[in-house]
């Protein structure tokens, strides 16, 4: 029996007052940098996206799949992202691009990019579902057929596991981690040699992305599949020139400061999870993270954790960060350091 998800129909009138939304953001951007000397990055992740033809077999888990078309989600917040103003100068798509990792559900991505016509770069990530959430590695099919999905600045597949690459855009260097060994929740040997020779190389300011994250968020998600790799943390933590860490995964927006580095996660397109579903976007001003906000998607969400569809009016909120050594989450028998921050250079 062939599966169909949810399809909903994105209607013009929604479009438009999802729109007139992100035109508050853009007065509350001019209004905090008047003289427009600042450039925006774009984070947009945990998209889920269905294929339109369906499956062969059902979900092994309906829950948000009965009620959220996640093809209208992306649609819609493509929509959205356009109209910032400036446009962001890249957008990344943050993990969980597609709900199990296959090629169809990557053309519909493809597609869905090339139906908005944004003229915004996206740089990819790989998340969990990438990995078809009962595998270590990427789906065979997409290393396969990558050169048919892929968008023309998205890196080659060389490594039929993993992807993870660095970029420079913005007079910023920025590393792109893959974080997805599902057994372990470490990173590969591999991968780890290939990051000190990044870190070693560093001469400018830089930004980590990567799907899993690495700071507690305070929900179930912790428990299950935070990214415990504490080499990896440490790598960064010594390193000058990392500004901070974005990811997605929890479906919940928190933005943490840990010895002088910031620690972000952003909401989810797809659902929620304890939190409404929307977009990010990173200020960067003079090399430095001047300031970080998510922005609500327009119209329904869904909350996985109360089960429930809900209107969002499409606020926004500029997110202040919270110290992590103040917060009960930052376990000190994990969190050992060796040094105090105010004795840092």
């Amino acid at each position: 029996m062939r599966y169909q998800p949810v399809c909903k129909t994105l209607h013009e009138g929604v479009v438009e007052e999802a729109k007139r939304s992100v035109e508050k953001l853009n007065r509350e951007l001019a209004r905090r940098f008047p003289q427009q000397d600042y450039t925006l990055i774009g984070w947009l992740s945990d998209m889920h996206v269905h294929a339109e033809q369906g499956y062969e077999k059902e979900f092994q888990s309906l829950a948000y799949k009965e009620f959220v078309n996640t093809r209208r989600q992306l649609e819609l917040a493509l929509e959205e992202i356009k109209a910032l103003q400036p446009h962001p100068a890249f957008l990344l798509l943050g993990g969980d691009l597609t709900d199990y990792g296959l090629p169809e559900e990557f053309a519909v991505v493809k597609a869905l990019l090339g139906k908005s016509k944004l003229s915004v770069p996206t740089m990819p990530i790989f998340g969990n579902h990438e990995n078809g959430m009962l595998r270590e590695g990427i789906n065979p099919d997409v290393v396969r057929d990558w050169a048919k999905i892929k968008q023309p600045e998205w890196p080659d597949m060389e490594d039929p596991v993993e992807l993870y690459y660095s970029f420079e855009a913005v007079g910023l260097k920025f590393l792109v981690l893959d974080t997805m060994q599902k057994s372990s929740y470490r990173m590969s040997a591999r991968q780890k040699q290939w990051l000190k020779r990044e870190l070693d190389g560093l001469d400018k300011p830089t930004i980590v992305f990567c799907h899993r994250h690495q700071l507690s968020v305070g929900s179930w998600v912790d428990a299950v599949s935070i990214f415990e790799d504490r080499e990896v943390w440490q790598m960064l933590d010594a390193s000058p020139h990392i500004l901070g860490c974005f990811s997605g995964h929890v479906h919940y927006p928190r933005l943490w400061q840990l010895r002088r580095k910031l620690y972000c996660t952003f909401p989810a397109l797809a659902y929620g999870i304890g939190a409404g579903t929307g977009w990010g976007g990173i200020v960067i001003r003079e090399g430095r993270i001047a300031a970080v906000f998510y922005k609500e998607l327009f119209d329904e969400s869904y909350d996985m954790v109360t089960g429930a569809l809900a209107h969002q009016e499409g606020k926004f909120v500029f997110m202040e960060p919270e110290l992590f050594e103040n917060s009960p989450l930052c376990h000190p028998g994990h969190w050992h350091f060796r040094e105090r921050p105010d004795e840092r250079d």
